[in-house]
């Protein structure tokens, strides 16, 4: 059939060059058909085949080629196309008889169809060359979705090969163990004491050198390669920490992992496999993340597989909150123990009215329904004080470390246990009085709001921002409680709240769309005002230390 599809279609491509008219060749892949074999028997496979064909040919010329090239992978070859559109049409008709429901023996049978298609002479190749364009073609509309058509594109098709060859590529990484894992500690924001490490997987490429998971992990979602990283990092973590428990260092590791992974009904027994005799001690010490965006449809399936998970020992957390669709059904139906707010939210929080609205949310949320909170992308101490405040237990990001090789982390504990870094001295901050106060973060928050509105140099960006930002959130917070609390007694709280009330008012002003030479004048006001907080916040801690006050009692 291959051979006898070549020489139609080398005639065909002949006709079309003579004659300067279109040819379209299509690959088409039935989707899920192994299934149908694999409960059916393949006696009622070759019968759907037969009536799967039978619809096809329906649909085509006398003109056309239809050939079957593999168990259920055809190729349609389109002489003198008359236009894009008609192509369109055709392979609406393809998807649509292919979603019909079969009758065989007696049994209801549903399929669907994936089909790629590429035009000569856009598509100016040898026939060899068309049909490998349209099996592209076909492997992206499967990778969108499947019962769709896509048209070949060079530019895509190159991704797709280099994304084939990726995989190749990282089959043979683990084969030779050239993935590493990475390290980054997770603390305790009210004492600074470390409480854990993630593990991040790497790969280090033999040629490309050491590449992150967003450079690598993407080609192999829903592939049989994701159990296979998986199942490597959970035993070159269960690894680690059996080494460094010798060496006097039983840390918590916590470990992503797949959806696939967590679909698999057998996981609890390949994990129980992997622990092995250690399973009692080592377990408690590891938590395993599920991503927020993981396409896991059947909850309540997963949630049986993850309840055995934790029969084990081993407690669940919630990766990236907030950036998905289903927060609350994932509460109800799994055993999540731990949310993570995601850095995309936490970076800009104090900066971003709307970041900061969606990081108090979360807290508020964990802490109705008693679950610990992990902020990711801490970068400053400011902003770690002032999760904790909010009410965050745990926190990770630059600001305390980056993620490192193994060889580093013990060095790494070593150093922080001394207790010299400035984190440690958070302690105090949630205790008793120190030279760190929350007006330190006050002024922070407000600082970096500030940068972020008067960082837009043109007048139309600045307005967006304005509107935007309306408001300082992490600022007035503070104000509203632990600050007036605190500090309302003194003169210059009273000058601050001025000063905030006229920002306010100017900045609803310039929203409203003045002319641009007033637009100025209140901007100049705003950004004059504006510095004249932070100067107050400064004064303002000076005048309390006067007075003696401590904002602790």
């Amino acid at each position: 059939n291959r051979r006898l599809l070549t020489d139609r279609l080398e005639q065909s491509i002949s006709l079309a060059r003579r004659e300067s008219t279109t040819l379209a060749v299509c690959y088409l892949d039935i989707d899920h058909f192994k299934p149908v074999n694999d409960k059916w028997g393949h006696e009622v496979g070759d019968q759907l085949l037969s009536a799967y064909t039978h619809r096809l040919k329906g649909e085509l010329r006398d003109s056309d080629t239809l050939a079957r090239i593999g168990g259920d992978e055809f190729v349609l070859v389109l002489t003198n196309v008359e236009s894009l559109q008609a192509v369109d049409k055709l392979m609406q008709r393809l998807l649509d008889v292919s979603a019909k429901p079969f009758r065989i023996e007696h049994r209801r049978i549903e399929l669907s169809a994936s089909i790629g298609v590429t035009l000569f002479p856009n598509d100016d190749v040898d026939a060899d060359g068309l049909i490998r364009d349209a099996d592209h073609a076909m492997y992206i509309a499967k990778s969108r979705g499947k019962n769709t058509y896509e048209f070949f594109d060079s530019d895509e098709s190159r991704q797709l090969q280099e994304q084939r060859l990726l995989v190749q590529e990282l089959e043979q990484g683990i084969e030779s163990k050239d993935l590493v894992l990475h390290f980054q500690p997770r603390i305790e924001l009210e004492t600074g004491d470390i409480s854990g490490f993630e593990v991040l997987v790497r790969w280090q490429h033999p040629e490309r050198g050491l590449l992150f998971p967003d450079q690598f992990l993407p080609a192999i979602k829903d592939t049989h390669l994701e159990w296979f990283v998986d199942q490597y990092v959970l035993q070159a973590a269960i690894a680690t920490h059996k080494a460094w428990s010798k060496a006097g260092f039983p840390v918590s590791l916590s470990v992503n992992l797949t959806s696939s992974t967590l679909q698999m009904h057998d996981f609890p027994a390949r994990l129980k496999a992997l622990f092995g005799k250690d399973l009692k001690q080592i377990a408690p010490y590891f938590e395993l993340e599920v991503l927020e965006q993981s396409s896991i449809e059947d909850t309540g399936r997963v949630g049986k597989v993850m309840l055995e998970c934790v029969k084990l020992g081993v407690q669940f957390s919630l990766d990236d909150f907030g950036t998905g669709f289903s927060s609350l059904s994932y509460f109800h139906d799994l055993p999540i123990e731990v949310v993570k707010i995601d850095q995309s939210f936490v970076r800009n929080m104090l900066g971003s009215q709307k970041d900061y609205g969606i990081v108090e949310g979360v807290l508020r949320l964990a802490s109705a329904i008693d679950r610990p909170v992990v902020a990711e992308g801490v970068e400053t101490i400011e902003l770690g004080l002032l999760l904790g405040l909010r009410g965050c237990k745990y926190a990770q990001g630059y600001g305390i470390a980056r993620p490192m090789p193994g060889d580093q982390v013990l060095p790494w504990i070593e150093q922080w246990c001394d207790g010299k870094n400035q984190w440690s001295a958070l302690r105090y901050e949630f205790d008793g009085p120190t030279g760190y106060s929350d007006l330190n973060t006050a002024l922070f928050s407000y600082h970096k709001w500030s940068e972020r509105l008067f960082g837009q140099g043109e007048t139309e960006g600045f307005v967006a921002a304005a509107r935007e930002n309306m408001r300082p959130a992490a600022f007035e917070d503070w104000m509203q409680g632990l600050g007036f609390v605190h500090y309302h007694k003194l003169p210059h709280w009273h000058m601050l709240e001025d000063l905030h009330r006229l920002n306010r008012e100017t900045l609803r002003e310039i929203c409203a769309e003045v002319d641009a030479a007033k637009e100025e004048s209140l901007k100049a006001d705003l950004r004059q005002r504006s510095l004249d907080i932070e100067k107050m916040l400064v004064q303002l801690g000076d005048e309390a230390q006067e007075k003696g006050i401590s904002i602790w009692n």
